[in-house]
């Protein structure tokens, strides 16, 4: 799971912050004991699978489109009278028009501090917008520690916007990170894309931790249509990756593989119930195939024709 230390101003790539946990044994759901093959790795891919389907529909473009102000921070100018932190980038355009220049001290987070290295003002259907942001990045308030720097730039042509985002971490306990986004929204057609990369380093418990790289892209041709999207993930030893379609009806598809060789065909129904086909050549379990409820509970019924109760939101995964 992502770490608690991250910072709420970076972008959060909701689609592949998702852990995979193993599960053990149990007995099936005619009461006999489970037929051989590796029990805690189908658990683990079903659950990971799950995790994914349920975090790709939270991290959908059009259920977040509306957040998207917060999922990047524009900070304000440290001792602005009556403006706390942190705010938004669409309140921050609003409150400080004109206020930003080169050099200007910003307030990031409560533990970093930002210098503008760059900064550019547009007009914008009406709205005068930061078009560009560029800032170091110090983790004490006298700006003489460098950890890192951001650099953001939105540019609206006609009736699409384009946003880009890169922030980089080098030194401090945020490092190393590498983060950089890109996103087009056409407001005539409905037409959505982006894509994001975060690599680095999170802490997994007290004083561990691993390194991760996750990637995503989500693209809709316009209002209506149907988003495709792809992410990959990189958790010290763990990989897997996901692809699909979210329909605005609430329903996603998707094919959901892992480096255990495992393959999961997985339709999530717009109330939460689902069914999966599962496929490894080298387990005598698969290929199985599942459905569940939307309390989690479901079948898997295995290639012999033998079966097993399960329940996705216990930790043990076998009932």
């Amino acid at each position: 799971m992502i770490s608690k230390h991250k910072l709420s101003y970076l972008i959060p790539i909701a689609a592949l912050f998702c852990a995979i946990s193993t599960g053990c044994g149990g007995s099936s759901a005619t009461g006999s004991p489970l037929p051989s093959g590796n029990r805690a790795a189908i658990a683990a891919s079903v659950k990971g699978a799950a995790s994914s389907s349920a975090t790709l529909k939270e991290g959908s473009p059009d259920r977040t489109r509306s957040k998207s102000d917060r999922q990047t921070l524009t900070p304000v100018l440290l001792g602005k009278a009556g403006v706390t932190r942190p705010i938004d980038s669409a309140r921050a355009a609003r409150l400080n028009e004109g206020d930003l220049t080169v050099g200007s001290p910003i307030a990031v987070s409560d533990d970093l501090w930002g210098k503008v290295t760059a900064v550019e003002y547009t007009e914008a259907r009406g709205f005068r917008e930061i078009a560009l942001l560029n800032f170091d990045i110090f983790d004490d308030a006298a700006h003489t520690s460098l950890v890192g720097y951001q650099n953001t730039e939105t540019r609206t042509v006609g009736a699409e916007t384009t946003n880009t985002l890169e922030s980089k971490f080098t030194k401090g306990k945020y490092a190393p990170r590498d983060l950089s986004s890109s996103s087009i929204f056409n407001f005539e057609t409905g037409r959505i894309f982006q894509e994001s990369t975060d690599a680095g380093r999170e802490e997994v418990a007290a004083g561990e931790f691993r390194d991760y790289r996750y990637s995503t892209r989500w693209e809709t041709l316009g209002f209506g249509q149907p988003f495709t999207f792809s992410s990959q993930v990189q958790q010290g030893g763990v990989q897997y990756s996901t692809s699909g379609t979210y329909y605005f009806d609430g329903r996603l598809e998707m094919v959901w593989t892992n480096a255990a060789g495992y393959t999961i065909q997985w339709t999530s129904n717009a109330d939460g119930s689902g069914e999966f086909r599962l496929e490894n050549s080298n387990d005598p379990l698969c290929p199985a195939t599942g459905t569940y409820g939307i309390d989690g509970k479901g079948t898997i019924t295995f290639v012999d024709g033998t079966k097993a109760d399960f329940d996705l939101y216990d930790n043990e995964f076998w009932r």
